[in-house]
């Protein structure tokens, strides 16, 4: 019996034995209005992803033609893995209040929403921090009134969530550090007018600053975006106001895993961005280091 594990094999052999590289496949699948990075078909063919949502598994439907496999050979085996792929505290950081706290907000471990894109920005300035967040979502279910976004504070510093015009401030829950030298956990739980109906469409936009955070602090400082079940447009941007870093990098650390899965030097200039498409499912790390 076919099982979830052959497909990234499955997979790796036919696209091994394809002239076209990752990119070329990528293009051709935006083109036919299934997009899918090519960040993501390698992970699919290694294993540390599978395709779980309804489009992306259209994507493998069209990979079979391009790739000129027969039919279901790919899409077969998917039939045995689970469509939602969907645990939150995967992603989330270790922290043994998180799940009583999202019980205490009224929020449930279900699918609720799928994030389609994802902004997030850290200003770096001598002192402080600034980090503004802004979410596209979209409704899976009936009856969605409240959306969730979590924070990581140095545990030393102090903190204020700035009010934003026409977005209604949020009720939050603030955790102190699990073990020494972890950061505080902050879940901001913001209320919606109306509760959406599936499909439906809500954007949340979120600042918060962080001030008096001490230059040791700032020196092992992170944006860490946890994204679960992969997200259409993840943009992650890091600005130093003054000095510039003398190393930057990416890190993407899968649901599950200890380790980082990835890693991307980039260049320390003095805004950094990253943006990917289809971002897989886990911790996304932007690191830097003076």
């Amino acid at each position: 019996m076919n099982s979830p594990e052959d497909f990234p094999e499955r997979l790796a052999q036919a696209l091994r034995a394809s002239p076209l590289s990752l990119e070329q496949f990528a293009q051709q699948l935006g083109a036919l209005g299934t997009p899918v990075s090519a960040a993501t078909l390698s992970y699919w063919s290694t294993g540390r992803s599978l395709p779980r949502r309804a489009r992306s598994r259209q994507a493998v439907t069209h990979l079979e033609q391009l790739l000129g496999t027969p039919p279901g050979w790919l899409t077969g085996v998917l039939a045995t893995v689970s469509p939602s792929g969907w645990d939150p505290l995967a992603v989330l950081p270790e922290h043994p209040g998180i799940q009583p706290a999202l019980a205490s907000l009224g929020v449930g471990l279900e699918r609720d929403v799928a994030v389609q894109v994802l902004r997030d920005r850290l200003v770096v300035a001598p002192g402080r921090l600034a980090r503004r967040v802004f979410q596209l979502v979209r409704a899976e279910r009936a009856g969605v009134d409240r959306l969730v976004i979590v924070h990581e504070v140095p545990r030393e510093a102090q903190w204020e969530l700035v009010e934003l015009a026409d977005i209604p401030r949020p009720e939050v829950v603030e955790l102190e550090p699990a073990s020494p030298g972890a950061p505080r956990i902050l879940l901001t739980c913001t209320g919606l007018d109306a509760a959406l109906a599936p499909g439906e469409f809500a954007i949340l936009h979120q600042q918060l600053v962080i001030t008096e955070v001490s230059r040791t602090a700032q020196a092992g400082c992170e944006l860490v975006t946890p994204r679960p079940d992969g997200t259409h447009q993840l943009i992650q941007e890091v600005a130093f106001e003054q000095q510039l870093p003398a190393w930057v990098r990416h890190s993407h650390i899968a649901p599950g895993d200890q380790e980082a899965s990835s890693t991307q030097e980039l260049s320390p200039t003095a805004e950094v961005q990253r943006i990917q498409h289809d971002a897989p499912a886990g911790r996304h790390v932007l690191a830097w280091g003076w």
